[in-house]
């Protein structure tokens, strides 16, 4: 991977001098790397980490074609090339690389050109999202799961706004009332209540906007085609977003009755990278907290100017409750011994709103090897801690759902295994039905047909 054609001014002046800051850079808690004519010639001890490697002798005078998997390299060539050429930093994206051992490493990484050694160069910054990439992917499979149950129950499920406008109905509920998907997006729940129905449902309406869940109703929709259809059900509040009120309601056709929900998920964790190219935010300190340096990221972040914050002392402007407070004290402790520190606190911002900061802090030392501070990266989480509560309260509902409505529910694998079941018959156990086939309950002249509905390999 070589070198396209540039000019000596398209190096940014910031980080003309690997010099000025390459120790600095060493002692940063994430991976970094310096590669010239497309082989490494630095990496710091995070990096060292990353791909497993004994020493930073296992990765120097390397290609980096060789920790780059196949499928991103040719993505990689290009954006070296723009680098060089523009002399623009690449903004972060999302990529696989290669350790040592051989194993996939999915990462967030981001490179901007710098001088090393006299010699044009690319510093590459990475946060490695391995793990949180797996996480994602497990609450996928979790909300299909769930989704395909809602969309094969036989009950009526819905949820409306508080404008009246439908956000999500099951296949039940289209098919049984006679709408498609399409059609109900301009539907108002107006339309389907009965006439004679509709003060005794504005009533219960206004009950579950306020926030209160309401069991056994007992109401009339109407169809399409404009048959009437006895229903009863209950209906519930469920918090958007943006904080707004909607319902989700589950109605049976005369005796039958099942619950349902949606599962929501609202995860998304913005990484940022390092230095003034990453849009992660940067706090250096010396051994008295002071600040002596904040990225352009750290300042939005906290709601500071730059000029407010140097010269700072940080346990200061890190406004936090109680219990964040002790926390901070004691990382600080722990980076003055030399040791370095994931942690979640509270904080508070200029404007006096509160927000979720994930602490990455890691200890600088000085040319004797001695403890001079500390460096952290600071991470807005608030929107993934909101995430986890709304799926916390997603889950919560659908449990107690599925423990109060009087049919049994089940999931069943792909196998035709029991994973989960709301209710035990009498005579059966719990742990002997967990686990067992759901065709040693089913009549055997039954059993092809439930085989293709469970999709069986």
């Amino acid at each position: 991977m070589t070198k396209s054609k540039f000019k000596k001014d398209n190096i940014n002046p910031e980080f003309e001098s690997f010099e000025n800051f390459g120790n600095w850079l060493y002692n940063l808690p994430n991976p970094a790397a310096v590669h010239t004519d497309g082989i490494f010639v630095y990496v710091n001890k995070a990096a060292v980490k990353l791909f497993k490697a004994k020493s930073s002798k296992d990765l120097l005078g390397i290609p980096i074609r060789n920790i780059i998997h196949p499928e991103f390299i040719p993505n990689a060539i290009e954006r070296v090339q723009n680098i060089y050429i523009t002399g623009k930093s690449s903004p972060a994206i999302t990529g696989k690389l290669i350790d040592l051992n051989g194993e996939d490493i999915v990462v967030e990484l981001s490179g901007g050109l710098i001088t090393f050694n006299k010699k044009p160069s690319v510093l590459v910054t990475v946060r490695n999202i391995t793990e949180q990439k797996k996480a994602e992917l497990a609450m996928i499979e979790s909300e299909k799961k769930y989704r395909g149950l809602f969309e094969n129950s036989n009950e009526l499920i819905q949820s409306v706004n508080a404008e009246g406008k439908f956000l999500y109905v099951n296949n039940a509920w289209l098919k049984t009332l006679g709408y498609k998907n399409q059609e109900v997006k301009n539907l108002h729940i107006n339309q389907i209540i009965h006439p004679g129905q509709m003060d005794h449902c504005m009533m219960f309406w206004q009950k579950v906007i306020s926030g209160n869940t309401v069991k056994n109703i007992e109401t009339t929709f109407v169809k399409k085609n404009g048959e009437p259809m006895e229903v009863m059900g209950s209906s519930g509040p469920w918090v958007l977003a943006d904080d707004s009120i909607a319902t989700q309601g589950i109605f049976m056709d005369i005796t039958r009755q099942k619950q349902a929900e949606l599962k929501l998920k609202k995860s998304e964790e913005n990484y940022r990278t390092l230095v003034e190219n990453m849009n992660e935010g940067i706090i250096k300190v010396n051994l008295d907290e002071v600040i002596e340096y904040v990225n352009a990221r750290f300042c939005e972040i906290v709601g500071y100017k730059e000029s407010e914050l140097l010269g700072s002392n940080s346990l200061e402007v890190m406004d936090t409750d109680g219990r964040s407070g002790l926390m901070i004290k004691k990382a600080v402790a722990l980076r003055k011994k030399g040791i370095s520190s994931r942690y979640e606190v509270r904080h508070k911002t200029k404007s006096g709103g509160w927000i979720w900061l994930s602490m990455n802090g890691s200890p600088v030392y000085d040319s004797e090897g001695k403890v001079a501070g500390s460096i952290g990266i600071v991470t807005d989480i608030t929107k993934a801690k909101r995430d986890e509560q709304t799926l916390k309260e997603s889950e919560e509902k659908f449990r107690l759902i599925s423990e109060n409505v009087p049919d049994i529910i089940f999931l069943v694998s792909r196998e035709g295994l029991i994973q989960h079941i709301n209710r035990i018959l009498p005579g059966f156990k719990r742990k002997d039905v967990i686990g067992s086939s759901i065709f040693d309950y089913i009549p055997i002249e039954y059993h092809q047909l439930h085989k293709k509905k469970i999709e069986l390999k």
